[in-house]
């Protein structure tokens, strides 16, 4: 088969974003959309892709500090494929999951830098590619890594709490 094996990715980078809404304010939901590219460890010419799009949580452990920190899980579709210089395999669309932890760092009332370490699972084993409509043989295995973002959040209508008055 020309489709590079399980442990062939080498470190790689990522974008992406999440709109997210805070039902209390400690639990947020929101929708996510995460982009990954990581070279081949036995091909330079090689390029493993990942789109991911879903559902993201987050549980913040001690809101309203300077430095929150917080739970994320996430659930989604994963769209995996490899390029070379010759041929691309787009694999089926399939589930992907993750999860870690994270932290908040308020710059302003609307402001936050933060920092994440998520572990991230592509159900991608039974996915399959075509080439001319004819269905190929399947990846074979799962796709795992480990991720380390940072980025900066922007919170909107936040409520400012009134000061306590002093009689």
């Amino acid at each position: 088969s020309d489709v590079p094996g399980k442990g062939n990715a080498k470190t790689g980078y990522g974008l992406g974003g999440s709109v997210e809404y805070f039902v209390k304010e400690q639990f947020s939901l929101g929708a996510s959309l995460v982009y990954n590219s990581f070279d081949d460890k036995d091909s330079s010419n090689t390029k493993n892709r990942l789109l991911v799009y879903g559902l993201v949580g987050k549980y913040i452990f001690n809101p309203g500090s300077e430095v929150e920190t917080y739970l994320k899980v996430g659930i989604g579709l994963v769209k995996f494929t490899i390029e070379k210089p010759d041929s691309t395999f787009s694999f089926d669309t399939k589930t992907s999951f993750s999860g870690g932890l994270g932290f908040m760092y308020k710059l302003t009332p609307n402001l936050r830098l933060i920092g994440e370490a998520l572990f991230n699972q592509a159900v991608l084993e039974n996915a399959e590619y075509s080439i001319g409509g004819v269905e190929q043989t399947a990846l074979g295995y799962n796709l795992q890594h480990f991720g380390i973002w940072a980025g900066i959040s922007f919170f909107l209508n936040v409520k400012k709490k009134e000061p306590e008055r002093i009689n």
